[in-house]
């Protein structure tokens, strides 16, 4: 079931939100291709011999019942176990599907799922930015596209092919629960983002997950030997294709960051939805909040809306297109608490600690990429989405003779002078993304640079 490489890779766009704090874990982090295998304990899966119902007077709690998580499952029935989604103190008792292989190791028994159920593995991510696996339950396959599923990259999860992609990270509903996060994940047609040989229906496009969390397919040296990923380096391959990268930058390939396991050459997986737009000057300034529904990504439940990159496939150094909702936690005023972020393709980064933490990681590490035919990459507009970070000082820019809107070397190195939702300019750290060239007569005296 687990056909893909998850990489929980973090964009280096997070910023402090109390939904999203802890996410900041390892992170560009491998991750094996799945979970450790389940090891039973007292109350997972039924030995030989052993009758449901057993027990003088201890029937136990029915399927469907509420239940308390415990150690004891709950209280439920014997073959059942006290599953909670979203990690918290209550679940319902439901079926488990795992059972011993002989060694106390656990091991899928669909069998033991009805009519429309399959035996699904519920797994979080651990403090150190693995897979943890939490039960092996029989749970409905999801029908509908674009609503929750339970079991991340399960085959068995979702009908009609598709996938249960991964679609954010969040906190348990179990406060005192500081072990593991939940992994949000939603049924999607899945896709090869630049790939032209893996599509999508027709009408949609495929764009971005939320944090290139898979690695759908790695170049290899060797097409015989799937072992043989090819390597990369990060340093020489952030500026796009100039000949120097390793990487099959026009195939589609990038240079991923798995941690210990080195740098290879991958394609991420991505999702299939309806075109949106980037957003243009105005639209970042006013906000997610100010847009109409139409020119917002989206990666809520039910929402079918991902960015695309089609218009800057062709380039030389093709600027990554995202979403500022993977960036923000669903009720950050920038969001406007919808949940829909903007589109935006990432023309420049300075070299700056953009997570906060203290070190500029090799993510955080200055580039720049080309932009379409009529646009200009824009540093205020990436501030204004909120792709930036500021010194502690909170520098006002003018008063160090600089510009508002332009590149600013009083700030430090990689810094610009930025005023933010009309207020005092002040020395900011942003990336910059690509905006429509203004008509002419237009955004004079703007002085925004490229490539910062």
């Amino acid at each position: 079931m687990w056909e893909h490489h998850l990489m929980l890779c973090m964009t280096g766009l997070l910023r402090r939100h109390a939904a999203w704090c802890a996410i900041t874990v390892s992170v560009l982090a491998a991750c094996p291709p799945g979970p450790e295998p389940i090891t039973l304990g007292e109350g997972e899966g039924e030995g030989e011999g052993e009758g449901e119902g057993e027990g003088e007077g201890e029937a136990g709690l029915a399927p469907g019942t509420e239940c308390t998580v415990d150690v004891n499952q709950g209280g439920c029935a014997e073959g059942l176990v006290c599953y909670s989604p979203r990690l918290g103190l209550t679940g319902v008792c439901a079926t488990s599907c795992i059972v011993d292989d002989g060694t106390g190791v656990g091991v899928e028994d669909p069998s033991r799922c009805g009519a429309d159920e399959a035996c699904q593995v519920q797994v979080a991510l651990d403090g150190r930015g693995g897979l943890a696996p939490i039960h092996g339950v029989c749970l409905p396959v999801v029908a509908d596209v674009d609503a929750v599923c339970f079991a991340l990259a399960d085959a068995d999860a979702c009908a009609d092919g598709r996938g249960c992609a991964f679609m954010g990270l969040d906190l348990p509903d179990n406060p005192d629960n500081d072990q593991n996060l939940v992994i949000l994940t939603q049924c999607k047609q899945t896709c090869g983002v630049r790939d032209p040989a893996v599509g999508c229906p027709v009408d949609e496009v495929c764009g971005r997950g939320p944090l290139d969390a898979i690695v759908r397919v790695f170049e290899l040296t060797d097409p015989a030997d799937p072992q043989s990923g090819r390597r990369c380096d990060l340093a020489t391959c952030r500026d796009g294709n100039d000949g120097a990268c390793a990487c099959n930058l026009a195939g589609g390939f990038d240079c991923l960051d798995l941690g210990a396991g080195g740098a290879r050459c991958g394609r991420v997986e991505g999702i299939c939805g309806d075109a949106v737009d980037v957003a243009n000057a105005d639209e970042a300034s006013a906000g997610a909040a100010a847009a109409p529904a139409d020119r917002t990504c989206s990666y809520q439940p039910g929402a079918h809306r991902v960015c695309d990159d089609t218009p800057y496939r062709a380039l030389q150094r093709p600027p990554p297109v995202r979403c500022t909702a993977e960036v923000f936690g669903p009720d950050d005023p920038l969001l406007g608490g919808t949940g829909n972020g903007l589109c935006y393709a990432l023309c420049s980064q300075p070299s700056a600690d953009f997570d906060e933490d203290g070190a500029v990681s090799e993510a955080e590490r200055g580039f720049t990429r080309d932009c379409a035919a009529g646009e200009r990459c824009s540093v205020a507009a990436g501030a204004s989405l909120g792709l930036s970070t500021f010194p502690a000082s909170f520098d006002d820019c003018e008063a160090l003779g600089c510009a508002p809107g332009a590149p600013c070397a009083a700030c430090g190195a990689g810094g610009s002078c930025v005023s933010l939702f009309g207020g005092l300019p002040v020395c900011t750290f942003a990336k910059g993304v690509c905006v429509e060239e203004p008509a002419e007569g237009e955004g004079e005296g703007e002085g925004e640079g490229e490539g910062e």
